[in-house]
């Protein structure tokens, strides 16, 4: 048995968070994650704070889910492969047809099990002046992840200092355009902010 003293002489459990080891998460760094309107916590959540979302492909202002579009493109294959295979006979090809739209929803439907998104809804196109705290913003172009802004401040050089929750930061030039869009799925499973 080691000496209690001898265990662990470097860490203070009654510092001061100025005190605290950079990196060290505290409890004030648990409340500063996303959350929805009706304060659940969005479907995708990864750990810097940005969600992983669907819906990137839309007809209008519905989105079009991912289980959709991997069905559909599992049909073109499905033909694809029949019209490839059709002297082996009707019935081997027609087979092929019902089943690759099938096996490409059944790929996406596992893996997004095991990588969870929320669907997000895409409203409109403004410029970072524009963006309010609580604003859901594509932080990369009209696809991809979601970030859920923090704050909007002036940078010294006329640019836009951008703060998402979670604690990634950004500066953009005060003409950058992004995407404002909507979630509308919530993770039931995880807390909002500020409960334990």
């Amino acid at each position: 048995m080691t000496d209690p003293e001898e265990r662990d002489a470097g860490m203070d459990l009654f510092a001061t968070p100025a005190e605290r080891e950079p990196g060290l998460l505290t409890a004030d760094d648990l409340v500063d994650q996303p959350q929805l309107d009706g304060g659940g916590v969005p479907r995708g959540l990864l750990a810097d704070g940005f969600v992983r979302t669907t819906g990137w492909l839309q007809f209008g202002a519905h989105p079009i889910g991912t289980g959709v579009v991997t069905a559909i493109i599992g049909l073109l294959v499905g033909v694809l492969v029949a019209i490839a295979i059709w002297s082996v006979g009707p019935a081997v090809s027609a087979l092929a047809v019902l089943l690759f739209p099938g096996a490409g929803y059944g790929a996406w439907w596992l893996l997004s099990r095991f990588r969870p998104a929320s669907v997000a809804r895409d409203l409109d196109v403004v410029p970072v002046t524009d963006l309010r705290t609580n604003d859901w913003i594509r932080a990369y172009g009209s696809i991809g992840p979601v970030a859920q802004v923090a704050s909007v401040a002036p940078a010294a050089d006329g640019a836009a200092v951008i703060r998402f929750f979670g604690g990634t930061t950004v500066t953009w030039p005060l003409d950058r355009r992004v995407r404002r869009v909507e979630l509308s799925e919530v993770d039931t499973q995880a807390r909002p902010r500020g409960q334990s």
